[in-house]
């Protein structure tokens, strides 16, 4: 603690920025305490690019909003992502992950988010997708498939 009684950075542990670091192959995106997205990790932008999207896709829009969004589109897998990050919003950890499908035809890959809640003064929550296809192909091919 320093001499004000704060937690000094290494008493606080990894930060966000961290925190998105050490899962390089996942898409990671920082929300704020209200859903918007203030920060992405490298692989969120090279997934925009790839996608005709761009390295800044997302930043400054509320993901509750784009999940809820999808939810009244006809996307049930929406309001599902919503619950999760709002939980974590709440700072409840739920353990909880959804997958869902993603593109089109050959280019389509299975993808699983989660959403881990990030307390204290600037309290939010980090959203992480991880890309799932090969263990999803695994799952199919042993017969271990279960949908």
């Amino acid at each position: 603690m320093n001499s004000r009684g704060a937690r000094t950075p290494a008493e606080a542990g990894p930060g966000p920025a961290v925190a998105s670091r050490a899962i390089p192959s996942a898409h990671v995106a920082l929300l704020d305490r209200d859903g918007v997205v203030v920060s992405v990790n490298r692989a969120w932008r090279h997934f925009g690019l790839s996608n005709g999207g761009s390295a800044t896709t997302g930043l400054g829009r509320n993901y509750l909003e784009v999940c809820e969004h999808a939810a009244t589109h006809g996307e049930r897998i929406g309001a599902d992502v919503a619950a999760l990050v709002r939980a974590a919003l709440d700072g409840l950890d739920t353990g909880k992950r959804v997958t869902y499908r993603c593109g089109l035809g050959q280019d389509q890959r299975r993808f699983s988010v989660y959403a881990v809640p990030l307390p204290g003064r600037h309290r939010g929550a980090l959203v992480v997708h991880v890309d799932v296809t090969l263990e999803r192909l695994v799952e199919v091919i042993t017969g271990a498939d279960d949908a």
